[in-house]
């Protein structure tokens, strides 16, 4: 059996009714379902080998005897001198357009017993290119070669930032994920916005006052590329703040009108928010105002928050128009556009109860 036609035999991913979502979330209750249903594959791996794991010779580079790589996928290193061995405990994962988009792996014994799953950097080499590294907030997630966002001409004269178009329901990229900015890329930040014509942003998490990079009450302005961004208006309501910015550039004679909304209550642990409506009604909001993409990044480096906030602004106003929903399917389309976005079952599950909250909404209005 070819590695391949594993993929022939996982079963497919089914919207669900939005009937039968209240029951889809009591199902996800069970322990096993849930952890079923968020992993995504069901056991049809016992046709693949894994003879090279369970050779003597390797056995003690292993910290499980039961999670062991396949022959088929395994990562092979070059042969070390001192063994004579190319094994590690790690297996390439395929991703959305690529066979080895991520390397799966054991952590080693000096650093603990978590199992990791690290992007594969030869589908990130702009990100990891040294000329660009420097532009990565440390612990921030990175972007694939294949859509991250290019810039005209940035820092250095590179066109690297890090950011990811996104389309959570289909090819049509409707977000751009990015990282907070660093005090050295924050014109390429602004940018961004302005090639890109981004009139909505959204910061998920409260910001220390030196890591805001927004104007108050005078203009930012970054004579390198002429960019202006000036603070026009400011509003607060349930924890969350609002400011209109306008962006300029004369040397390019561009401009653009920007809301941008922090969430100022959003955890910074990786958690979700204990509310639901405000979230329902921010994303109303944002879908009556936005005019192209929208822009989603969060305080504390954790890329779950934006991969949730993402998916939710897609599927809350879908269900007004469809009779049936496939979170599933949106969680797994928005990690193979950015890694890392959904990672945990609390944020799989806040995103089915932030839907019924607003199909519970809907019924009584």
């Amino acid at each position: 059996m070819k590695l391949g036609d594993l993929f022939n035999h996982i079963p497919k991913l089914s919207p669900v009714e939005l009937t039968a979502l209240e029951y889809e979330v009591s199902r996800l209750q069970d322990e096993e379902v849930a952890k079923e249903e968020f992993v995504g594959l069901s056991d049809h791996t016992r046709e693949f080998l894994q003879t090279n794991a369970v050779l003597s010779a390797n056995a003690t580079k292993n910290r499980y005897i039961n999670i062991l790589p396949f022959d088929e996928t395994r990562v092979i290193l070059s042969s070390s001198k001192k063994e004579g061995s190319d094994y590690i405990n790690a297996n390439y994962i395929q991703g959305y357009n690529h066979t080895k988009e991520y390397i799966a792996a054991q952590a080693s014994t000096f650093y603990g017993s978590q199992n990791i799953i690290r992007p594969d950097p030869s589908v990130m080499k702009d990100a990891f290119n040294p000329n660009n590294s420097w532009k990565n907030r440390e612990g921030a997630g990175l972007p694939f070669d294949f859509n991250r966002v290019p810039l005209s001409k940035g820092s250095m004269g590179n066109t690297y930032i890090n950011a990811s178009f996104v389309g959570c329901l289909g090819r049509t990229a409707e977000y751009i994920l990015t990282q907070h900015p660093l005090a050295d890329t924050s014109m390429d930040f602004w940018k961004m916005m302005l090639e890109r014509h981004v009139n909505v942003l959204v910061v998920l998490g409260s910001v220390e006052e030196e890591d805001e990079y927004w104007p108050d009450s005078e203009p930012l302005e970054w004579y390198e590329e002429d960019i202006t961004v000036t603070l026009t208006d400011r509003d607060e309501f349930k924890n969350i703040k609002a400011s209109n910015l306008e962006i300029e550039s004369d040397m390019n004679e561009s401009h653009q009108a920007l809301t941008m909304f922090q969430i100022s209550n959003w955890p910074s642990d990786g958690t979700t928010p204990n509310d639901h409506f405000t979230i329902i009604e921010l994303i109303e909001n944002i879908h009556e105002i936005k005019t192209g993409l929208v822009a989603v990044h969060t305080a504390a480096g954790h890329e779950e928050a934006s991969g949730v906030f993402a998916v939710l602004c897609s599927l809350i106003p879908y269900i007004s128009v469809s009779s049936k929903i496939n979170v599933m399917e949106a969680v797994r389309r928005t990690n193979q556009q950015r890694p890392g976005c959904i990672t945990t079952r609390d944020q799989y599950e806040y995103i089915y109860e932030t839907i019924i909250a607003s199909l519970s909404d809907k019924k009584r209005q």
